[in-house]
């Protein structure tokens, strides 16, 4: 009778790195024996002295994994691309080289081992120039820009990003307009995230250069929502260096385009923006009519920025000594104020709404002072109200 078996018994229990090791090195690769040992037992960052770029800053995405282990299971297919390379090098094979460089890269990639698919890349994009292939390094520059945008470094993958997009003139048809496209697209995310570190960092100016560039970028890939974001900031940085009047064509440009895409929320945002802007120029009845549209656009949104808007027509309102009007914009400031918990607001609309009552009952007591003298001791001593 046939013996029967357990199923675990037909499992082979994988080879470790010392073997593997030692398998490279009977079968006569060298190099592919000190790549291999180096990428399993030393940092990526040193394995990277043959790039050409600067040092990566130590600030990757979300979901950067910074360990050295490679997945056991994963060893023998690095191992085999390794041994390609190191045989297709002395063969001459610089296809085949490229093409196990390109695997390698794609794996450390998927793994979110960048610094070591960083150094696959770079080592493939040298091969490209020797192969004279324009699709294959377009291909591997645009991978270079998303690898240095997973590792933070910013200025290196706009670099490569605008060396992906002046490579696409080299291709014709359909695929130089799909290749654009899609430089375009990285282009865009890429130059927000550096303008937002120029901004932060208080470099208004050079920030503004940068979202200029990311709005011909939007424009050219026809992403209209990230148009719209992109006016948006050009209006606020603009409104910092207090050039009102640009900022109001860039918050413009932000409300036609969320008209345009029906974004209610992007309306009354450019709404919001351009009130203030308006205000700061002086033109308050501009200013009151972008408030009365975001109020209207904000009914059903966020309570504490229809609050704010509130509290801005009521400061209108008083500084034009329209007290009355005031008094209502406050008091629906307080409200809001006041439903949101937020005790710093609410100790604002308090005293708004009293100075501005206050200043609307100002004349009455006025009046009643110069010409009404038992309707003014009546008040003194029974604090009834002056009607």
């Amino acid at each position: 009778m046939q013996s029967v078996h357990d199923a675990t018994d037909m499992l082979v229990e994988p080879k470790s790195k010392q073997d593997l090791l030692i398998d490279v090195l009977v079968e006569g690769f060298p190099d592919a024996f000190i790549d291999f040992f180096h990428l399993t037992h030393r940092s990526a960052s040193e394995l990277a002295g043959e790039r050409d770029d600067e040092e990566v800053p130590a600030q990757p995405e979300r979901g950067f994994v910074p360990t050295d282990d490679i997945y056991t299971e994963s060893l023998p297919f690095v191992k085999d691309n390794l041994i390609n390379i190191d045989e297709a090098t002395r063969k001459g094979d610089t296809r085949e080289v490229y093409t196990s460089c390109i695997n390698l890269a794609r794996y450390f990639e998927d793994v979110a081992h960048y610094d070591k698919a960083l150094v696959f890349y770079q080592k493939a994009k040298v091969l490209t120039f020797r192969m004279e292939e324009i699709d294959l390094l377009i291909d591997v520059t645009r991978s270079l820009g998303m690898i240095h945008e997973r590792l933070g470094d910013i200025n290196s993958a706009m670099s490569f990003h605008e060396k992906h997009l002046e490579l696409c003139d080299k291709l014709e048809g359909d695929e130089k307009e799909q290749q654009r496209q899609q430089a375009n697209q990285n282009l865009v995310k890429v130059y927000q995230r550096s303008a937002d570190l120029l901004e932060s960092s208080g470099s208004i100016q050079k920030s503004i250069v940068l979202l200029d560039k990311c709005l011909d970028a939007c424009n050219a890939c026809g992403d209209e929502t990230s148009a719209g974001h992109v006016n948006y900031r050009l209006g606020l940085a603009y409104q910092k260096l207090g050039e009102q009047e640009k900022a109001l064509a860039f918050h413009g440009q932000y409300y036609d385009i969320s008209v345009k895409l029906e974004d209610k929320t992007g309306e009354g945002i450019a709404c919001c923006a351009l009130a203030e802007a308006h205000q700061d120029l002086g033109n308050v009845d501009d200013a009151i009519k972008n408030l009365e549209a975001y109020l209207e656009l904000a009914k059903n949104e966020d309570p504490g920025s229809q609050a704010r808007a509130c509290c801005r027509m009521g400061i209108i309102y008083y500084r034009q000594m329209k007290f009355d009007s005031a008094v209502t914009y406050f008091e629906k400031f307080f409200e809001l104020a006041r439903s949101l918990n937020n005790r710093r607001m609410l100790d604002t609309a308090r005293v708004n709404l009293v100075i501005a009552r206050g200043s609307a009952q100002f004349p009455k007591y006025v009046e009643v002072v110069n010409s009404n003298m038992p309707t003014l001791l009546h008040w003194k001593n029974a604090r009834m109200p002056i009607d």
